[in-house]
């Protein structure tokens, strides 16, 4: 190098392996102190290698009653440790290559995260963690941690397709598609055949939050949930009576005190009414959705509302009458304009919808690119919170074939351009 290539740092680390890469990032939190890490390999082309083995999350106050410094919540990998102003604390999950989250298997979804996700969470909440503590973590967790496309989606959103449940969180939107019960005049012929349920309207109700008495709960709608909630009007509760529960007409029936709760989630029964039956008065033998203060009750009267046994011990539980369908949708922004869809969408539908879906051959992805939002915990020690930053996601990698990379599920916020960027971008 000549003496212009030359620099000068406070620390130079050989080697990025894990200890490196942690070293590194304690030492550059001082913003005065500069840090130089060398690593010498072949070309960088796998996406991982961009990946820090083993990183830290700033994270708020998250417990009502903070625990000693030695008792913070931990299950390997995960970790709560002390943070610096003006965060609490910080979330790390540890950097062996050798070991979750940084080995993969053939499994699209690996039990033994699994089972340290639950377990971290489960000491989260034991910590004295508030609801909306654990969900801040669990945001970190599932837009940074190395996952695989199933895994996405189980982390970020607890939607899980084989138990047919996921939560509602702000800034997502419910869509109701209503049935109404329809029967043919006395005479007509078949009428087995045709008597039955017609969609009759559809809504879309956006997931927000609002505080009461002290406690931020999540609501379908927030003018309806900040009237309920502060006395502007009193909503009764739909009658149970042994197991047997009258069915919500619509969005006020939201509104009852009880489900206005911090967690919310929708939960599909094991087999959906059919179209000929006149309906259910039985909660769980319908989409459901159930509101708990705790995430245990939470869980609980989610196995029970799915096996089809009463919910109600641990959870709010609340129905629409008829044969109603809900389904959760994300925003996502496409060259800039914004787009509705339904939780599960994947960037190959994105490009279906422009006719540029690739077919499914040994071809990098090209002229496209993704920015997921960082969530509410940045990484780092960041001056201000970069509402319009976001981490690229890299989906033209060589040699990957394109097939592969369509399948990538979106996030809440995605943000998707496609064709050539404009002169002067990034």
């Amino acid at each position: 190098k000549t003496m212009q290539d030359q620099q000068e740092f406070d620390y130079v680390i050989v080697g990025a392996g894990s200890a490196g890469c942690v070293m590194a990032a304690r030492l550059s939190e001082d913003p005065n102190t500069s840090v130089c890490v060398l690593e010498a390999g072949p070309s960088d082309w796998h996406p991982f290698i961009h990946i820090p083995a083993g990183f830290m999350k700033r994270l708020p106050q998250l417990f009502t009653t903070p625990p000693a410094t030695a008792d913070l919540p931990a299950v390997a990998p995960f970790a709560i440790v002390e943070g610096t102003a003006p965060y609490t604390y910080a979330l790390t999950i540890a950097g062996d290559a050798a070991a979750l989250p940084w080995t993969f298997t053939a499994e699209a979804v690996r039990p033994d995260l699994v089972t340290a996700w639950n377990g971290f969470l489960t000491a989260l909440e034991t910590a004295t963690a508030t609801p909306l503590a654990i969900q801040t973590v669990q945001a970190a967790i599932a837009r940074a941690m190395p996952q695989t496309f199933a895994e996405t989606l189980l982390f970020g959103y607890s939607f899980d397709p084989t138990k047919g449940h996921v939560d509602l969180l702000p800034g997502m939107v419910l869509r109701a598609e209503f049935e109404a019960y329809t029967t043919m005049a006395a005479g007509s012929p078949d009428q087995a055949y045709l008597n039955g349920f017609v969609t009759s309207g559809v809504a879309r109700w956006q997931v927000g939050r609002i505080v009461k008495n002290g406690v931020t709960c999540t609501v379908l709608d927030e003018f309806v949930g900040l009237v309920t909630s502060q006395g502007g009007t009193t909503v009764p509760r739909p009658l149970p009576s042994n197991r047997k529960v009258a069915g919500a007409g619509g969005l006020i029936d939201t509104g009852w005190s009880t489900m206005q709760q911090p967690l919310l989630r929708l939960v599909y029964p094991q087999a959906f009414p059919s179209c000929a039956q006149p309906g259910t008065p039985y909660p769980e033998l319908n989409a459901v959705l159930l509101a708990a203060s705790k995430l245990s009750d939470l869980e609980a009267a989610t196995e029970a509302a799915h096996n089809g046994t009463d919910a109600s011990a641990r959870a709010a539980v609340l129905y629409f009458r008829g044969r109603t369908t809900l389904v959760a949708e994300i925003r996502i922004l496409v060259n800039g304009v914004e787009q509705l869809v339904p939780l599960g969408t994947t960037l190959g539908d994105v490009l279906a919808t422009r006719a540029q879906e690739p077919a499914t051959v040994g071809l990098p992805l090209t002229g496209i690119r993704l920015t997921r939002g960082t969530g509410p915990s940045p990484a780092g020690t960041p001056a201000s919170y970069d509402a319009g930053g976001g981490q690229p996601l890299r989906v033209d990698w060589a040699p990957a074939a394109n097939a592969a990379m369509t399948a990538l599920p979106l996030m809440a916020g995605d943000r998707i351009e496609i064709g050539t960027p404009p002169a002067g971008a990034a």
